[in-house]
């Protein structure tokens, strides 16, 4: 009985490691997904700042930056995308 106490026990921790990996390899999955769509959304922001020579575009282009400087340390921080 102790036997499969203990083995009980261990499959307990090893299926929270295993999840805990899956959860943040799900995090890379989107964070590196919505980094394509972010620089696309930079890319159209910086063409209307040049055309039309808005601020407002300009403020959202900083906003932009910032969360795709984030999600890039988020990604190259992590030892799964390594």
């Amino acid at each position: 009985m102790l036997i499969l106490a203990i083995f009980a026990i261990i499959n307990f921790f090893a299926n929270d490691y295993r999840l805990k990996i899956l959860n943040n390899h799900g995090k890379i999955i989107n964070i590196s997904g919505k980094q394509r769509m972010i620089s696309q959304k930079s890319l159209l922001l910086t063409y209307r700042y040049l055309q039309k020579n808005q601020k407002y575009t300009l403020v959202e282009l900083e906003k932009v930056l910032k969360i795709m400087q984030e999600s890039n340390e988020f990604l190259s921080s992590n030892l799964l995308t390594k």
